[in-house]
């Protein structure tokens, strides 16, 4: 079973649980790489590398950016298992597209 909202610490695992090459991570040039959804409006010029469906990643860490009234900016930093990659991420992406596995070790195999 997959989490949807839980408490993350650095070194969770986490799952990708959108359908495979509905995101993926886009490598900038001088900017760094970005998690983002395949969405008409969501275009990054860079190197594109498709996210699998259920695919593993480890959470690293999460930055405080701004905080306006009642809302807040956070990045979120996650490793790529497969490319040893790691990118941001927002709050709400992170919500909407991945979750916490209650047996992390079964997504493991074959990465």
């Amino acid at each position: 079973m997959i989490k949807k909202h839980t408490e993350l610490f650095p070194a969770d695992i986490i799952v990708f649980n959108g359908k495979t090459g509905s995101a993926s991570f886009v490598t900038v040039k001088d900017k760094g790489t970005y998690f983002v959804p395949a969405r008409e409006e969501m275009k990054l010029d860079g190197i594109k590398i498709p996210v699998k469906r259920h695919e593993p990643f480890i959470f690293s860490e999460s930055k405080l950016l701004s905080v306006e009234g009642s809302s807040r900016i956070i990045r979120l930093s996650l490793n790529r298992i497969k490319t040893q990659q790691t990118c941001y991420i927002s709050e709400f992406n992170m919500h909407k597209y991945f979750g916490k596995p209650e047996n992390p070790k079964k997504f493991l195999e074959g990465y």
